[in-house]
């Protein structure tokens, strides 16, 4: 928590292959935009293996709660928000 890294671990998977990545951060600033970076990665993923749809598995109920509104996210994670919604 005091030198603001995180490190993110990654699996998308289909019916036929797996896919794993292990992504690394610095200078994220709260646990909520660790959790909106690892969203946004996982999607980022998913696109770069072609995949046409992408389910995200998470027990942050803020998350899933942000990235469903559909009012602007002014909080720190907003850009992270914007981000996932595109």
């Amino acid at each position: 928590a005091q030198t603001l890294k995180t490190c993110s671990g990654l699996i998308v998977r289909d019916d036929r292959s797996i896919c794993t990545k292990l992504v690394t951060s610095e200078c994220v600033p709260s646990v909520f935009a660790v959790e909106a970076l690892a969203c946004l990665q996982t999607l980022k993923l998913g696109a770069d293996l072609g995949l046409k749809e992408v389910m995200v598995e998470g027990d942050s109920l803020t998350m899933i709660k942000k990235v469903s509104s559909i009012q602007l996210e002014r909080s720190v994670i907003g850009a992270y928000i914007l981000d996932i919604k595109a």
